[in-house]
């Protein structure tokens, strides 16, 4: 409807009916045509025609709006015909009136409703301000009770935040009676709960520190107090628990002797008294005992019967051959320490961190020496029925009171709670062991040194194995290094006794100046299997020198002193006694040459060698220069009187000079510097001591040629022509003699 009034129809100037007739005829092909003709034919057109004509042309048939009117126009426009042509214009105003009047009334409803519309808004107004009037006098006369509640629900927030600290307090800082019950209850059954509650107990009494820092100490003390009680209680009862059940289950029955069953909670329940380390203390020895008895026990069975059904035989079946014998026993011993290390690992835990634990052998036990009185003494006093006192208080007060500092006057040692066990459950072999082990070294004389070393060196090998699983203090340790040294007593003993006896009878040295028999002996066979027994020792690189040295001043010092009392004894010259000792104490040299931990005795024995080497050098020397006939003149040179020159001298005159230069000159051509006659020197045992000793000598008699050739050229001597005398100098006659 509103395109139709807007359209360009409605709004131009009314159409003439032949206007209309033509615009009726617009569609048709022929109508441009026409109008062309009409305007050639026609030489008086009318302008107006004209303009509307251009006007009606310029019309552009698809612009919307005109498209829209159009076909609205063709909704009454039906007829085509000269009447509805000329009636066109009235026919569209019609429309256009007919469709203003419809709107009209439209809009008078839309009016009737905007009326009571506002008489309702009228109406809601009245009734809002009565309303508003009501709610001012309401909200005057409950003022005071809003602010009465607004005070009451900040007091209630209040009260509930204070609520719920106090259940977070209470939570935090009690017991609930189902703990209570748990901690205080007298059966001897423990559960997992049991150790649940005690860990609370020690949060909250750790929680009551912080308490004490703050305005709130009353308080904490309180509740600390309550909760000292609560772990009293509670550790009179695990204590009770621990006890009993080291005694039921570690005992040594047949059934158990090998495989004892352990409580799973037992673990738990002995790293918990670790807080109460007098009880813990207490605890321990309990099991040590226990497994005590199990071990030595099962010690003497290994000793006397065997195992079972024989098989292994009884380690006292050897005790004929002492190296086994003690060896088994060690070995045992060993392996028994492995075994409990894994159960009692296992119980105790293998925490490496030491604690403060009181000696087991306390000062005020009694004088017995029986370990499992001297751990009665320490242990609470109990009634008839084997529990701790009935008095709970005293129990708690003598509890509070034993402190590491005063545990009836126990020593305090810091150690592992396993390494503690393991010391105290072998004691009890110590003795039998130790009994055994004297025996073997008392009663057998006929023991070699030898074995007498390798038992020593196994009684260091099981104490450095078993120390670190024991501790440097344990008995058992202390045991094997004290029997150690029992070894080592008797070996040197046996040592001195043959040493003793081959310096009272010294052997007479062979013809070869070889060494003896006596100390062939002692180092073929002695002295190799005791370096090659101390070699396979498990003694540190660094300790073994001083570990070793003892051992070889023991066996080499005798043997040395043998050596040179035979020499002595002997009717030997100076030569034949130097490479007599020089070939005993070569021997010895190379028995200790291939080892590190000898090295320090080496060099002092080739200090020896070098000293009767310059002997045996020396002697050879003076020998062969009285063969050669230069000794004689060097004798006189040496002693002359300095004032008068020596051709003056008797014996050094012109003559005598050339004849001991000719008898020299003529030694050396004769014999050759290679096979100069040294019997000495070709006796020693050692090539290569032989030809240091050989070029020694030569090296000696071409500086003794050196000196007379020069004191001779001396113009002091006064000789004639002395350079004459000779027919070689010093350089000819080092060339000649290889130096």
């Amino acid at each position: 409807m509103s395109s139709i009034t807007s359209s360009p129809l409605s709004s131009s100037t009314p159409l003439s009916p032949s206007l209309g007739s033509s615009t009726g005829s617009i569609p048709k092909s022929n109508s441009s045509s026409s109008l062309a003709g009409l305007s050639a034919n026609s030489s008086s057109s009318n302008t107006t025609l004209s303009r509307k004509l251009k006007k009606v042309l310029d019309i552009k048939t698809d612009n919307p709006d005109f498209l829209s009117a159009l076909n609205h126009l063709s909704s009454f426009y039906t007829n085509n015909n000269v009447h509805s042509r000329r009636s066109l214009r009235d026919d569209i105003e019609r429309s256009g009136i007919s469709i203003n009047h419809q709107l009209l009334l439209a809009y008078q409803e839309v009016q009737n409703c905007l009326e009571d519309v506002v008489s309702d808004v009228q109406a809601m107004r009245v009734s809002c301000d009565v309303m508003s009037k009501h709610l001012e006098v309401t909200r005057e006369s409950s003022g005071k009770l809003i602010e009465s509640a607004a005070l009451l629900r900040e007091q209630q927030k209040r009260n509930e935040e204070k609520a719920r600290i106090v259940n977070s307090m209470l939570e935090r800082f009690q017991l609930s009676e189902q703990e209570q019950a748990i901690l205080s209850s007298t059966t001897n059954v423990l559960t997992a709960e049991f150790f649940d509650a005690l860990k609370k107990v020690h949060l909250i009494h750790q929680d009551c520190k912080l308490l004490l820092r703050t305005h709130h100490q009353r308080a904490g003390l309180e509740i600390m107090e309550l909760m000292n009680t609560h772990l009293e209680s509670a550790y009179r009862r695990l204590y009770r628990w621990v006890r009993d059940e080291s005694a039921r289950s570690l005992d040594p029955t047949p059934s158990q002797r090998d495989t004892p069953y352990v409580h799973p909670l037992m673990p738990t329940a002995l790293k918990s008294l670790q807080e109460r380390p007098v009880l813990l203390a207490y605890c321990l020895d309990e099991i040590a005992a226990s497994r005590s008895k199990s071990i030595v026990k099962a010690f003497l069975n290994a000793l006397t019967q065997g195992g079972p059904n024989g098989l292994p035989r009884p380690i006292e079946m050897h005790a004929h051959d002492p190296l086994r014998y003690v060896g088994d026993m060690l070995a045992w011993i060993h392996q028994a320490i492995a075994s409990e290390h894994e159960l009692l690992s296992g119980i105790i835990g293998t925490t490496s961190d030491p604690i403060a634990l009181p000696s087991p052998h306390s000062n005020n036990s009694p004088s017995d020496s029986s370990p499992s009185l001297q751990r009665s003494s320490m242990l609470p006093t109990s009634n008839s029925t084997g529990n701790l006192p009935v008095d709970d208080s005293s129990f708690s007060r003598s509890l509070s009171s034993q402190t590491l500092s005063n545990t009836g006057g126990a020593k305090v040692i810091h150690t592992t709670p396993l390494g503690r066990v393991l010391n105290v459950a072998f004691e009890g072999v110590c003795r039998p062991f130790k009994v055994r082990l004297d025996q073997v070294l008392q009663t057998t004389p006929d023991v070699s040194v030898v074995v007498l070393y390798r038992l020593a060196n196994l009684l260091d090998f099981y104490t450095r194995t078993v120390t670190p699983l024991l501790s440097s203090n344990s008995s058992l340790a202390t045991l094997f290094l004290e029997s150690k040294q029992d070894c080592l007593k008797v070996f040197y003993n046996r040592i001195k006794s043959q040493g003793e006896r081959n310096l009272r009878t010294p052997p007479i040295p062979p013809s070869d100046l070889s060494p003896p028999v006596p100390l062939r002996d002692v180092v073929n066979h002695t002295l190799k299997d005791l370096i090659t027994t101390f070699n396979a020792s498990l003694v540190p690189i660094e300790e073994r020198t001083t570990e070793f040295a003892p051992v070889l001043s023991a066996v080499i010092d005798p043997l040395l002193q043998m050596c040179s009392l035979s020499a002595t004894l002997t009717p030997l010259d100076l030569s034949s006694m130097a490479v007599y000792m020089i070939n005993c104490i070569s021997s010895i040299q190379t028995s200790l040459s291939n080892y590190d931990f000898t090295a320090p005795r080496i060099e002092m024995l080739a200090a020896q060698v070098d000293a009767h080497m310059d002997t045996l050098v020396e002697e050879q020397t003076s020998v062969l220069l009285n063969t050669c006939g230069l000794g004689p003149k060097l004798t006189i040179i040496q002693y002359r009187d300095s004032m008068n020159p020596l051709s003056q001298v008797s014996g050094m005159d012109r003559q005598a000079i050339l004849a001991t230069v000719q008898q020299f000159e003529s030694s050396l051509v004769d014999l050759g510097s290679l096979v100069l006659p040294l019997p000495q020197v070709d006796m020693l045992s050692s090539p290569r001591l032989r030809s240091q000793a050989r070029r020694s000598v030569l090296h000696l008699i071409s500086v003794a040629y050196n000196s007379f050739y020069l004191t001779i050229l001396d113009p002091v001597n006064k000789y004639h022509d002395p350079v004459n005398l000779f027919n070689h100098d010093p350089d000819q006659i080092r060339t000649m003699l290889d130096v």
